[in-house]
């Protein structure tokens, strides 16, 4: 989590949802090497817009802080974490 967390969801750079499909992608290669020992995998949310992680940005950074863990942005729209997932099926 970045210190100082970013104040709003729209703060949050380019090169961080880029780095974020990087570790999706690299999740996703691993998951792949031990398809024989897992059989799907689970996000706890959908949107950028309902996630806890903000509670937490919050919490820890003074009371204010946006975090942006799932593929999908609040507005519904795909982020490139998305594509580094689809593109491994």
């Amino acid at each position: 989590m970045p210190k100082p967390a970013y104040e709003t969801y729209g703060m949050i750079p380019a090169d961080k949802l880029e780095e974020q499909a990087d570790r999706y992608d690299q999740l996703f290669k691993l998951y792949e090497k031990l398809g024989d020992k897992i059989s799907n995998v689970t996000f706890w949310g959908v949107t950028d817009s309902h996630t806890w992680l903000n509670d937490r940005a919050q919490q820890y950074n003074g009371g204010v802080g946006a975090d942006a863990p799932f593929v999908f942005d609040p507005d519904n729209n795909v982020k490139p974490a998305y594509w580094a997932i689809i593109d491994h099926k």
